[in-house]
């Protein structure tokens, strides 16, 4: 049984309406391409995280379970270009797909300047990318590739700064 309230109309009308029920607020499911783009940087966190452990001074001390950076990259690399790879539904898909695209190519460079090179054009020209609907989709994909690009950039670094870093401390090799 249905619980209706009355309501009066202009003219004086009585009529049933249903009452006012509140449904739980469901929050909505994001693309494909926001999900896999967000695996993405998720994937790039660990990568960062193990290149820093790796790359810790106590690092050769045998407490420390070495992590496998062959394999973050390799996480990092598959799931970059999974995330290339995925269907547009959403307009804001457009610029993940392509800010995935080309993480997934500056990933793949074998040149550390060329590399770096493609990071700077990237974080440049990420103003290019901006939304063209404001939104709180365009938003949330905004700050992701933002996010996305720091964590890269560190890692770049991280990366361009691990022999620097190990050659610095070396157990039983001379101090000066």
């Amino acid at each position: 049984m249905t619980d209706f309230s009355r309501i009066t109309l202009a003219g004086g009308i009585k009529a049933a309406a249903p009452a006012f029920r509140h449904s739980p607020s469901v929050s909505p499911q994001p693309s494909p391409a926001h999900a896999a783009f967000a695996k993405m940087n998720e994937a790039l966190a660990n990568a960062l995280d193990t290149t820093l452990f790796n790359a810790n001074s106590a690092s050769w001390d045998p407490a420390y379970v070495a992590s496998d950076e062959d394999a973050a990259f390799g996480a990092l690399l598959e799931t970059a270009r999974a995330a290339g790879d995925t269907r547009i539904v959403l307009a804001s898909d457009r610029r993940l797909v392509f800010a995935a695209r080309f993480i997934s190519a500056t990933l793949r460079l074998i040149d550390e300047g060329i590399r770096l090179d493609m990071l700077h054009f990237m974080s440049v020209n990420q103003p290019l990318l901006s939304p063209a609907e404001p939104g709180p989709t365009a938003q949330r994909a905004d700050r992701l590739i933002a996010q996305t690009y720091d964590r890269l950039e560190a890692l770049m670094n991280a990366v361009a700064n691990d022999g620097a870093a190990n050659d610095a401390f070396t157990p039983g090799a001379p101090t000066f």
